[in-house]
């Protein structure tokens, strides 16, 4: 009862607060961009909403975007922590100044054009940063945020209108960018020297910039060497090289059953993507080797094809809205990501693969669409 008392004083006062500020606004003519942003920030906040049946047939509850949204960061935090253990109190650093810029981009967008504010720069924003180096410089960490929400989401209109998933956007125009940063500056992970890893340091030591990631291994010169395919096992846990949330195949997996069982994702993107990588590998591993020297297996642990195919494909926005359309997709980002990383100067296909699909997104629900939805009306 004690609870219930207090969260009735808290909404009581949070209700004179908007009242006060509506007073305001509707008295004071200079404020009025930033309504819109108060009470976007009012309902990202609190959540949900307050226009809920109170008897049958109703509702089940309030659950809007907020939940929707959150589920995705909540699976990222994990990896987020790994990422600190792996590579110090830096690849936090990286996620702040993401955030930072990311969310005052978003907000001057709101301001300027005066629309909602929604939750879906906060998934943008941990997803982009986590697809990112641990050595990459802050500048470059804000230039690319800055590029993926003006010019992959708010040059379309705002979130649910862009056609290119914006973290993707940001990471492409980095590694078109800066490709040396994007691909070659690695650092050891857990090259600290104690059981506690990087939770006591900023960052591994310069002398750990030597490593390189088990795509570049396979792809240049390696090949199958033991080296590499005894590394399975720590490409599972995470202990090997590669970008702050792809580390960890154990943690991805867990956090994706989690999206699929709360209904948050359609497992058919991930399952569908992942199985075509691994078929399509195993096959132009066996017939073409020298070219194709990954096994299927190794094509769905290495690099970040199990972090887009949990986290990225399965945005709603960017994938198709038909079950044909969402298999045709990850069918089409999965071979792609494959041929892009054995056939391209890249070593990761996944982030092109992905905005190639997001471009043939239209055309797939057109094709999918059922013919009462899709077919043109006909003049009686």
């Amino acid at each position: 009862m004690g609870l219930h008392k207090i969260h009735l004083q808290l909404a009581e006062k949070i209700d004179h607060a908007m009242s006060a500020w509506e007073h305001t606004v509707s008295n004071t003519p200079g404020v009025r961009r930033l309504d819109t942003l108060v009470k976007g920030v009012h309902d990202a906040v609190l959540g949900g909403s307050d226009r809920v049946a109170k008897q049958a047939p109703f509702l089940r509850d309030s659950m809007g975007m907020q939940r929707y949204m959150i589920m995705p960061i909540l699976i990222c935090l994990p990896l987020l922590l790994f990422s600190i253990y792996l590579y110090g109190w830096r690849a936090l650093s990286i996620v702040v100044v993401t955030y930072v810029f990311g969310v005052l981009t978003e907000f001057i967008f709101i301001v300027v054009r005066r629309h909602e504010i929604t939750e879906g720069v906060l998934v943008s924003c941990m997803l982009f940063a986590l697809a990112l180096p641990p050595t990459l410089p802050l500048w470059m960490v804000a230039l690319g945020i800055v590029f993926s929400i003006a010019i992959g989401k708010e040059v379309f209109g705002g979130s649910g209108y862009n056609i290119f998933n914006p973290a993707i956007v940001g990471r492409a125009f980095l590694l078109v960018s800066f490709p040396v940063y994007m691909t070659t500056k690695w650092y050891q992970p857990a090259a600290f020297g104690s059981v506690w890893g990087g939770l006591l340091h900023y960052q591994p030591a310069l002398d750990a910039l030597t490593t390189a990631t088990p795509l570049q291994l396979i792809k240049y010169g390696d090949g199958l060497s033991p080296h590499v395919t005894s590394s399975l096992w720590d490409m599972f846990l995470g202990l090997r090289a590669g970008s702050l949330g792809e580390s960890s195949v154990l943690l991805l997996l867990l956090g994706g059953a989690l999206l699929v069982v709360t209904k948050i994702v359609d497992w058919r993107l991930t399952v569908v993507m992942l199985a075509t990588m691994f078929v399509s590998g195993e096959v132009f591993h066996t017939f073409v080797p020298d070219t194709f020297p990954a096994t299927g297996l190794m094509q769905m642990m290495m690099g970040g094809a199990l972090f887009a195919a949990v986290l990225n494909i399965t945005d709603p926005v960017t994938s198709p809205m038909t079950r044909k359309g969402k298999w045709w997709f990850a069918i089409g980002v999965g071979l792609l990501t494959v041929l892009i990383r054995a056939l391209t100067g890249y070593n990761e296909g996944i982030t092109f693969a992905i905005l190639l699909g997001n471009a043939f997104v239209p055309l797939l629900d057109r094709m999918t669409l059922p013919k009462s939805f899709a077919a043109e009306a006909k003049a009686s």
